[in-house]
C-alpha cells in the first residue's frame, strides 16, 4: 500500500512540474513588452553628412536616446513618404546608441529627402537628407 501511495505521488508531482513549466513557458512567450526608451532622452537621428553626391553609395546615421537592445531600422522615404526604402538597421547598444553605414539605392535621385529611424520599441527620429548630382 504504502509503494502505490508513494508512486501515485510521484506521478502527481511529476504532472505538476510539468504544468508549472508549461504554464510558465506559455506566460513568459506572451509577456513579452517592447523595450522602453531612455528616460528623459527624446530619441534623436544625425547624418555624419547631410548632404550627398547622386550616386554615392554610403549613407552614414548616427542614433542616440533609443532603448538599448532594440533594433533601429533606417529608412529613406520617397514619394511623401509612401514609399520608404530600407537602407540598413543595427542593434542599439546598452549606451542607447547606434551607428549605422547603409547603401543607398539608385532610386534616390538628387532632391530632398528624410531618413527616419524606427525603433522596434517604437522610437522614431528622423533628419533631412539632400542628395545633389555628381560633380
Amino acid at each position: 500500500m504504502r509503494r502505490l501511495l508513494n508512486s501515485k505521488m510521484v506521478a502527481v508531482g511529476t504532472i505538476l512540474v510539468v504544468a508549472l513549466l508549461v504554464a510558465g513557458v506559455a506566460v513568459a512567450s506572451t509577456s513579452r513588452s517592447a523595450p522602453a526608451q531612455v528616460a528623459g532622452e527624446a530619441p534623436t537621428v544625425v547624418l555624419e553628412q547631410m548632404t550627398v553626391e547622386e550616386g554615392k553609395p554610403t549613407l552614414s546615421v548616427v542614433g542616440s536616446g533609443y532603448a538599448p537592445y532594440e533594433i533601429a531600422l533606417v529608412e529613406v522615404l520617397l514619394g511623401g513618404g509612401k514609399n520608404p526604402i530600407i537602407v540598413g538597421g543595427k542593434l542599439v547598444n546598452d549606451a542607447a546608441t547606434f551607428n549605422v553605414k547603409a547603401a543607398l539605392s539608385t532610386a534616390v535621385t538628387p532632391g530632398i529627402y528624410t531618413v527616419r529611424v524606427t525603433g522596434t520599441g517604437g522610437s522614431i527620429a528622423s533628419t533631412p537628407l539632400i542628395v545633389v548630382k555628381t560633380k
